[in-house]
């Protein structure tokens, strides 16, 4: 009964005046909670506490209390990282299957960096990214926004450059990558880290993974050779014997010509010495 709670302003910032929070019920049943607010102004870091305190059915005061760390950010540029490839189902080698970002080789996939702005404007911004061995970069596909330009691609080093005078706002770039065949050989997944730095943050950091399948042979789009059927004779198999079918083919033009001297009319001057 009579539950209350209340914040301090923290500490080292403790000014000695408590918020009171904001609570939907004074009472509680045993074992039942409820969720109080109270917005508090922190301009340091500090340890904030919240007290709640109230009467058990008995008449007893009770009370609890719950220290949170309050870290204020002057600067900070975040770094988040992503790509399109579909999610498969794939079985791992120890058995465990898992949805996982997946694409073949030859597939394009798209990589988006979106970076958040904490605080204040920062100055000489730059997004770095490396691509993997597996995957080669689409020329021309790489996008800035209004804070960001694209600087190019250093094929040696495998990574693109964004650059920025000043960053001011949240704000995204992409590219697109190519797979590259023979990449389901490489150890998988195939995984590329995207950073972000300026003069007044520490560098910050994210990855994005893509695995590349093996594919069966018989899925792999190559061309199979279809063998035509072959005649039987008695059940069974014929050879397909080149030398035997020469063969057929002679005695059956034996044969057509035997025919024709058979019904071929004989001469009269022939018939007539055969009487002579």
């Amino acid at each position: 009964m009579n539950v209350t709670v209340t914040d301090d302003a923290g500490t080292p910032a403790d000014t000695g005046d408590d918020f009171t929070a904001t609570c939907p019920k004074t009472t509680l049943a045993p074992e039942e909670s409820m969720t109080c607010t109270a917005t508090v102004e922190v301009t340091v870091d500090t340890t904030n506490i919240a007290v709640a305190r109230g009467v058990t059915v008995e008449g007893n005061p009770a009370e609890a209390d719950d220290p949170a760390d309050v870290v204020i950010l002057e600067f900070g540029l975040l770094i988040d990282k992503a790509n399109d490839a579909p999610l498969e189902t794939l079985e791992l080698p120890d058995g465990t299957l898992l949805d996982l970002p997946t694409a073949d080789e030859g597939d394009t996939v798209t990589y988006t960096l979106d970076y958040d702005l904490v605080a204040d404007p920062v100055t000489n911004g730059v997004i770095t990214d490396v691509l993997p061995v597996g995957v080669t970069y689409v020329d021309g596909s790489a996008t800035g926004d209004a804070q960001f330009t694209f600087q190019g691609y250093d094929d040696a080093a495998r990574t693109l450059t964004w650059t920025a005078a000043e960053v001011s706002q949240d704000g995204s770039v992409s590219y697109q990558v190519t797979v590259d065949e023979g990449a389901a050989e490489i150890s998988q997944p195939l995984v590329n880290v995207a950073g972000i730095d300026s003069d007044q943050t520490d560098p910050d950091s994210d990855d994005s993974e893509v695995y590349v399948p093996t594919t069966p042979a018989a899925a792999t789009g190559t061309p199979q050779i279809t063998l035509p059927p072959t005649d039987t004779l008695d059940g069974q198999q014929s050879q397909g014997n080149t030398g035997f079918s020469l063969m057929l083919i002679l005695l059956a033009l034996a044969a057509v010509v035997l025919v024709i001297g058979f019904v071929t009319p004989v001469p009269a001057s022939v018939r007539e010495r055969a009487r002579r």
